[in-house]
This record gives C-alpha cells, structure tokens and sequence, in this order.
C-alpha cells in the first residue's frame, strides 16, 4: 500500500476539492470528479489542475472542466 492523495485546484491555486487521501494498493485506480467543489457547489468551466501524491512521487496536470 502507498499513501495517495489526489486534490484539485483552480487557476489561482485555490483547493477545489480532494479528491482522495489515503491508503491504495499499489496498481491501476480510477478516480471521477463530478464538477463539485468541497461544499457541493457546482464549479465553473475552465482551466484546473490536478495534483497526485503516491508515496515519495508527485506530479501536476492541467485539466479542462466543459460541461
């Protein structure tokens, strides 16, 4: 098991949402975000970015929210 930790930003470098925070099993997971924000507010289209924590990795991603 790894400790992962997905969250999600806006442009500005607000925090969206986390997405998740804890304990996988090493191996392949999919995660869907519904558009929500923390408090269960619709969020706005455009540009968010996306950050993944496994372990000792990390890495960020752009991500375009269209509805």
């Amino acid at each position: 098991e790894v400790q992962v930790k997905l969250v999600i930003y806006d442009a500005l470098g607000r925090k969206i949402r986390t997405l998740a925070n804890g304990f996988l099993p090493v191996g392949t997971h999919a995660v869907a975000w519904d558009g929500l924000d923390a408090a269960g507010t619709v969020v706005g289209n455009g540009f968010y970015l996306v950050e993944l924590r496994a372990g000792a990795a990390r890495t960020t991603s752009k991500l375009l929210l269209l509805k």
